[in-house]
């Protein structure tokens, strides 16, 4: 074996202990690849976590770990509270808590995040690289069927993404069975409205159902606002007034709802908490058929001021101002026509994201 072949294969053994082993028994530092929903926004699906033994560093409330029970089930989580000798984690995108496991179960703490959008690039690109370089020897290799020369880098590549994917899927054979009632987060729709936006919560239940909301309120940007809610057997609908909806378009197009829940269950309770992204979107302003149209891509309805100006053909000379104002439904597009007489120009003015938007159209 030549020193790059022995390289390749330490860097190779270093990854496969610190992804598979790692999960299975004790090492310094653990790479995890995230798979799933519930640490969003902080994680996504596909991010490599470097973690650290819980034996070489101290957690806290606020930190990202990794608890594994059973024989290589492992959940990242974020810390949220200590008791006893028991730690209390949640998901940021979960809407509550998990159960508190002892605090040696917790086996390492998150210190470096490598979002999806970096290591899997660099990762195509480094393959990419010498797959070129080598082209020649791999042309041959497939033709006469034979990995002589290619045999450490084939079986470095195979572990490595045998590594990659089981540091990312949990073990489920592995995890404890426990036949209890459950409620599991599963998505949420937002329903637009003139009065009310709703936000339609779904969840899957195991062995119990709702019976009651006992309270819910929501915030975003500061702002709390007191909600009402319906359940089904599946779903929780929040109703929020559009009107809060509109304070905070008015002050940023991109935020996020959180969104509090006292839920009443038929084996206890629930508190959830959901983080809902919001994004607005300026007014779509066109010319049609003589008239201005004004379309609303928002899930609330935006009032916009609508100042027409009147020029004589001739002259050039205003002759008439006409101002309006119009409420555009969510999803709708509304327009209005312009007085008569001369060449008209429509002026836009309304606030959204913070500021004044302004657009200017000649309509005839």
């Amino acid at each position: 074996m030549n020193k790059r072949d022995f390289v390749v294969g330490v860097i190779v053994a270093l990854v496969v202990l610190a992804t598979v082993v790692a999960r299975l028994a004790w090492f310094p530092i653990h790479l995890v690849v995230v798979n799933g929903r519930s640490m969003e926004p902080a994680l996504y699906t596909g991010d490599m976590l470097l973690a650290v033994s819980t034996r070489l560093r101290e957690f806290s409330v606020g930190d990202i770990v990794v608890w594994c029970s059973g024989y290589g089930f492992c959940i990242v989580h974020r810390v949220v509270g200590l008791e006893a000798g028991y730690v209390i984690t949640q998901g940021d995108n979960n809407p509550a808590p998990d159960p508190p496991v002892p605090r040696d179960l917790v086996k390492y703490v998150a210190v470096l995040r490598i979002p999806r959008t970096v290591w899997v690039p660099a990762v195509a690109v480094i393959a990419a690289v010498w797959a070129l370089r080598n082209r020649r020897l791999i042309v041959e290799v497939v033709r006469r069927e034979e990995i002589e020369g290619l045999d450490v880098y084939a079986y470095a590549v195979a572990l490595l993404a045998l590594a990659v994917f089981i540091s990312s899927v949990p073990l489920a054979i592995m995890a404890p069975k426990l036949d209890v009632p459950r409620v599991e987060y599963v998505a949420y729709n937002i329903v637009p409205g003139n009065e009310t936006v709703e936000i339609v919560f779904s969840y899957y239940l195991y062995k119990t159902a709702f019976t009651g909301i006992e309270g819910c309120r929501v915030k975003a940007l500061g702002i709390n606002q007191d909600c009402s809610c319906r359940a089904s057997a599946k779903n929780i609908t929040v109703s929020i007034p559009v009107d809060f909806i509109r304070q905070v378009m008015e002050k940023a197009m991109h935020t996020r709802l959180e969104a509090r829940l006292n839920i009443s269950l038929a084996q206890g309770w629930l508190e959830a908490r959901h983080l809902v992204p919001l994004s607005f979107h300026p007014l779509v302003v066109e010319r049609k058929g003589g008239s201005l149209w004004l379309c609303n891509k928002n899930i609330a309805p935006v009032e916009a001021n609508i100042t027409f100006l009147v020029y004589e053909w001739a002259t050039n000379r205003l002759v008439k101002e006409d101002s309006r104002t119009i409420t555009v439904p969510p999803f709708k597009c509304m327009s209005t026509r312009p007085p008569l007489g001369g060449r008209v120009y429509a002026q836009v003015r309304y606030l959204l994201g913070g500021k004044i938007w302004f657009e200017q159209k000649r309509v005839r």
